[in-house]
């Protein structure tokens, strides 16, 4: 009866080990894929950025902001939930048009999911609203 009791713990430490080491990998493609979209954003790749977002993701489906320069992008805060599914983050954009050349920010509130059949994070709550 002792070692049925000593097999049961062993198996739990060991399931709670793969589902530890499976959030820690999530939250690293988390981060891997939040810098790879800042790096499109900073460098005005807007067509680049687009292929981060969900289907449904507002402004999916709208033109992109043309003219738009970005001179900085400044990650303020990153938030993962509890269940290791979603996360936000607070990013300020500067950025000038060329029609207005003069410099703007505007508080990006991101908003990631994460998609458990392609096994990647994508961003739910569109591009940011340059105006």
């Amino acid at each position: 009866m002792r070692n049925l009791g000593v097999g049961c713990l062993a198996a739990l430490v060991l399931l709670a080990g793969c589902a530890s080491s499976f959030e820690f990998r999530r939250q690293e493609l988390l981060s891997e894929r939040v810098k790879q979209y800042g790096k499109l954003i900073r460098w005005s790749q807007f067509e680049g950025a687009q292929l981060y977002l969900t289907e449904d993701a507002p402004g999916r489906r709208t033109p992109l902001p043309k003219e738009v320069r970005v001179v900085d992008y400044e990650v303020k805060q990153l938030i993962l939930t509890e269940a290791g599914r979603q996360a936000g983050q607070v990013v300020e954009i500067t950025y000038f048009s060329g029609t207005n050349p003069k410099v703007r920010t505007v508080t990006d509130l991101q908003k990631w999911e994460f998609d458990l059949e392609r096994n990647e994070w994508f961003l739910k709550s569109g591009l940011p609203q340059f105006k």
